[in-house]
């Protein structure tokens, strides 16, 4: 009998497109969780024929596809600083660019053209779905008290599913201890210049994903974007604060989110022109907050957001 808790997961960057680059468990291993994995979704059409007696007629697959979702717990790539984060290849399938500074840092920031995608394989217990050419969305939140995480979903090209046993020789060892949204490990967020107190951040970039199949073609590709998400601050007077004016007159602010605090394991979220969309009050551990809705904005554009890990 197979396990729902028994499962590995590789995704590797491909070169070209469809191109399987053969991910292996040593080097291509990710650490998952919320696994939902859908190996072949089928659209279908109805043949409909009229015929002298009642009943149903074939439906016929006219789209096929495979997706899967999970998340990844949210850590830097570890030392020497500069090291790429495991997360890394998932990133740039979700209309990331991977910019590398010697000694420094890597940053994700969004792009419109060059994408990059990946193949995945899901091995579930004795069953392995793979799917190439894989394109991506990908999601960040954090709440105090809890892990942050990145929540990725992708579409991709549907390959036969096979017998497999779980591979031997994974190795998650790059995978940074992910810390707790708690005051040791979270560092000052920042709205509009305000250090504020801050219960829960989100960021979803919400790309559109056009998986088609033409006549003579298959293409996938992402074709638009539009991050949003929320955020969760303490309530304060009007004079230490004026959020509401913000809201009122569309506003676009600087945001920065530090989460981490040792080396190798800082992750920092900035966003040039945040607005925040919409208020409402509410609690967070007896105390007055507020609750708001916002949108990610480019300033020169390709910059809504950047995710730096340090």
């Amino acid at each position: 009998m197979s396990s729902p808790r028994k499962f590995l997961i590789l995704a590797k960057e491909e070169v070209t497109q469809y191109t399987d680059p053969v991910p292996t468990p040593a080097a291509n291993s990710i650490l998952v969780k919320n696994l939902k994995v859908t190996p072949l979704r089928v659209e279908s059409e109805d043949r409909a024929l009229m015929r002298p007696y009642l009943g149903n007629s074939e439906q016929i697959p006219v789209m096929e596809e495979a997706v899967i979702e999970f998340d990844v717990e949210l850590a830097g790539g570890g030392t020497p600083l500069a090291t790429v984060p495991k997360w890394g290849p998932l990133m740039k399938a979700c209309a990331f660019g991977e910019t590398v500074v010697a000694v420094t840092s890597v940053t994700y920031a969004p792009i419109s053209t060059t994408f990059k995608y990946v193949t995945i394989y899901a091995y579930l217990d004795g069953i392995l779905a793979k799917m190439t050419g894989c394109a991506g969305s990908v999601s960040l939140e954090a709440a105090a008290k809890r892990l942050p995480h990145l929540k990725f979903r992708f579409v991709g090209k549907y390959l036969p599913v096979t017998d497999v046993a779980i591979p031997g020789s994974s190795d998650f060892s790059a995978f940074q201890q992910p810390k707790a949204s708690i005051p040791a490990n979270t560092g000052t967020t920042t709205v509009d210049g305000y250090a504020a107190r801050v219960a829960a951040v989100s960021l979803d970039m919400s790309n559109e994903i056009s998986h088609a199949l033409w006549m003579n073609a298959e293409t996938n590709e992402i074709t638009d974007r539009k991050p949003r998400g929320s955020i969760v601050v303490e309530e304060v007077t009007v004079a230490t604060k004026d959020y509401w004016t913000l809201v009122r007159n569309a506003t676009l602010v600087a945001f920065a989110w530090m989460h981490g605090t040792v080396s190798g394991n800082r992750v920092q979220v900035t966003a040039p022109k945040l607005q925040l969309v919409d208020v409402e009050r509410t609690t967070f551990e007896g105390a007055n907050a507020l609750r708001f809705n916002v949108t990610f904005n480019p300033n020169t554009g390709n910059d809504e957001v950047a995710i730096v890990c340090t």
